[in-house]
């Protein structure tokens, strides 16, 4: 997903999302987030603000499919 504010180069985004099967009963879930722009250097505690939201997401989301494994 590639978000962009409107004005090309200004401050944009691109996010993955991505699930690499390991075997059969295991995933990988990887999550990518690229910014790029003039704004980025002036949104540096934003974006750090983001990194750990993201990091939260993906405890949240790991603690939720562990509870479902059936072995």
């Amino acid at each position: 997903m590639v978000g962009i504010t409107g004005i090309p180069h200004l401050f944009d985004g691109e996010h993955n999302l991505i699930l690499k099967k390991i075997d059969e009963n295991k995933v990988l879930f990887i999550q990518k987030e690229k910014f790029t722009g003039i704004l980025v250097p002036i949104l540096t505690g934003l974006l750090k603000n983001t990194e750990i939201s993201f990091k939260m997401m993906d405890e949240a989301l790991k603690k939720e499919a562990e509870k479902n494994i059936i072995t």
